[in-house]
């Protein structure tokens, strides 16, 4: 039996390439993607109605790529059902999107759907979008979400050069973790108000989850101010795959720069 990680995506460039290349620096097994090719709102349409106790990801993933391709997308054309150990989704918050007024519940909903990556999937989220990876962190970078639809250009204006070019460039291992640290320090500023590595492993697997991200963002910066912290989710996610050892080596890196 195999034990495939299938990672599902909103985008067909960015989130793919910025897989593919945490894939060759921290993971140890192979991947396999599969391109949504539009946002959650369009995902939870699809999903809001089902009973979660019977959902089988899998077949909602066949049945769109039926409807984009007319046919099967050729990943899931590879493995059975029973050969995908984990499902990871990553997708946008898109909160200037028009869908996200009619199904105001989504995110949380989709959260509760896909919580554990063995089962329904684990959902991840990027806020306000993937790019959130390339923006600078110093401390609460908030972003109003009414421009969300300019915040690609923008943030490819305030970004490491770097960061731009990464996909005919590739970043090494440690430029990734210098660039994740610091979102590990946002998220921690958004949960716990301290802009600072945390220091306790076990309390990032209790107090950083996605949901709780979520209900933070919405106390502290989308509800009062329309706005968002901005938050890439691919830190918190390797740190989650790859546990205690990652978190130590990221601490310890943290505590030198």
């Amino acid at each position: 039996m195999s034990s495939i990680i299938l990672c599902v995506t909103e985008g067909e460039k960015t989130e793919v390439k910025v897989l593919e290349r945490l894939q060759a620096e921290f993971l140890d097994k192979p991947i396999e993607i599969i391109c949504f090719g539009t946002n959650i709102y369009q995902l939870y349409r699809k999903v809001k109605d089902e009973d979660i106790e019977f959902l089988i990801t899998y077949e909602i993933l066949q049945e769109i790529s039926q409807e984009r391709k007319g046919k099967r997308d050729d990943v899931l054309s590879q493995y059975s059902q029973i050969e995908i150990a984990e499902i990871f989704l990553f997708f946008d918050y898109d909160g200037h999107d028009n869908l996200s007024d009619k199904y105001p519940e989504c995110i949380e909903s989709m959260l509760d759907i896909f919580n554990n990556e063995t089962e329904n999937g684990k959902l991840y989220i990027s806020y306000p979008m993937v790019e959130a990876f390339k923006h600078p962190v110093i401390k609460d970078e908030i972003y109003d979400i009414s421009q969300g639809s300019k915040y690609k250009n923008y943030v490819s204006k305030i970004c490491p050069e770097q960061l731009n070019k990464f996909i005919n460039q590739p970043l090494n291992k440690r430029d990734w973790s210098n660039y994740f640290i610091e979102h590990m320090k946002a998220i921690n500023f958004l949960v716990r108000n301290d802009f600072s590595y945390p220091s306790d492993y076990l309390y990032i697997n209790k107090s950083f989850t996605q949901v709780g991200i979520y209900e933070n963002q919405i106390t502290k910066y989308i509800k009062p101010k329309n706005h968002i912290l901005v938050l890439t989710p691919f830190a918190l996610f390797l740190i989650e795959y790859l546990g205690e050892t990652l978190f130590e080596e990221w601490a310890q890196l943290a505590s030198t720069t």
